[in-house]
C-alpha cells in the first residue's frame, strides 16, 4: 500500500481515472465514504459537506477525475458489490439490495438491469462473461485513464 502512495503522489497534476480522484482530498474523502458505507444512504448534499467543499465543485470534481457524476459513481459501486455478492453468496435478492443501499428490492431490480436470480443463476453456471448490470452497458464509472484534461 506504501509503494502505491508514493507511486500515486508522483503523478503530475493533470492526472485523471479513480486513482487521480482518490489522490484529491476532497474526491478522494467522498470515494472513502461511499466505498466503507455504500448502503449509507448518500446524497450529493451530503457528501459534499463530508468533504467539506460544496456540491457543484464536489461534482465538477468527481466528472473530471472519474467522467461521472458522484451518485452514478455511486449506482455503479452499488450495483459491483450487489453482483459480487449474487454471485459468492446465498443472501436474498431482498438482502442483497439492502446491503448495497437500495430501500427495496424492486428497486434494485431495475437498476441491475437484469433479474437479479437469474444473474446469480447464470454467474453460478456459467464463467463464461456476461453483460449484467446496466452500467456495465455505458462506459464503467471506475475505469481507469491516464489523460491531460
Amino acid at each position: 500500500m506504501e509503494t502505491l502512495r508514493r507511486y500515486i503522489a508522483q503523478w503530475p497534476e493533470g492526472r485523471t481515472g479513480w486513482l487521480a480522484g482518490a489522490r484529491d482530498p476532497e474526491v478522494g474523502k467522498a470515494l472513502a465514504l461511499m466505498h466503507r458505507q455504500p448502503a449509507h444512504p448518500w446524497t450529493l448534499a451530503g457528501l459534499a459537506k463530508e468533504a467539506g467543499i460544496s456540491r457543484s465543485v464536489l461534482a465538477e470534481r468527481f466528472r473530471h477525475f472519474l467522467d461521472a457524476p458522484p451518485m452514478t459513481y455511486l449506482t455503479g459501486w452499488r450495483l459491483q458489490l450487489g453482483a459480487r455478492m449474487l454471485g459468492t453468496t446465498s443472501r436474498s435478492v431482498a438482502q442483497v439490495a439492502a446491503e448495497v443501499g437500495y430501500e427495496s428490492e424492486p428497486a434494485f431490480k431495475r437498476a441491475f438491469g437484469v433479474p437479479p436470480a437469474k444473474f446469480r443463476r447464470q454467474s453460478r453456471s456459467s464463467t463464461a462473461p456476461r453483460r449484467t448490470a446496466k452500467t456495465r452497458t455505458r462506459r464503467a464509472p471506475m475505469r481507469q485513464h491516464v489523460s491531460g484534461r
